[in-house]
C-alpha cells in the first residue's frame, strides 16, 4: 500500500487478508466504461512519501459476501494502481475504496 489513506480505507472495510484485494483486483475488466471494461482514466498519483506514479483508475461493482462477483446491486469500489516501468507486476496500490458517488442506471 503505498498510501496511509490506503491502509485507512482497507481497514474500514474490515479486510484482513490479501485475498478480498486479491478477488477485486481479479475482478476488473480492461478497457473503458463504453468497451465494458472498468478503465475509468489515467492519472498521477502521489504515495504518501510524495513521490508520483502513474496510475489506472478502475470503478467496478462487486458482491464482497459472494467471492466479488460482478453485479449491479453489490458495492462501488475505487481502485488506483501502478506498475513498475518495465511492465513487471509490482503493484503500487494507491486508492481502493468505495465509490463516493452511485452510478445511474
Amino acid at each position: 500500500m503505498a498510501t496511509n489513506a490506503c491502509w485507512d480505507e482497507l481497514s474500514k472495510l474490515n479486510w484482513t487478508t490479501g485475498r478480498q484485494l486479491r478477488d477485486l483486483l481479479l475482478a476488473l475488466r480492461p478497457g473503458t466504461r463504453s468497451q465494458g471494461g472498468d478503465f475509468v482514466n489515467a492519472q498521477w498519483c502521489a504515495d504518501s512519501e510524495g513521490a508520483l506514479w502513474p496510475c489506472d483508475a478502475y470503478k467496478v461493482r462487486v458482491d464482497e459476501h459472494r467471492n466479488f462477483r460482478r453485479t449491479a446491486q453489490g458495492l462501488e469500489f475505487y481502485v488506483k494502481f501502478s506498475m513498475n516501468e518495465a511492465g513487471e507486476f509490482f503493484l503500487v496500490l494507491i486508492q481502493c475504496h468505495l465509490g463516493r458517488f452511485r452510478l445511474r442506471s
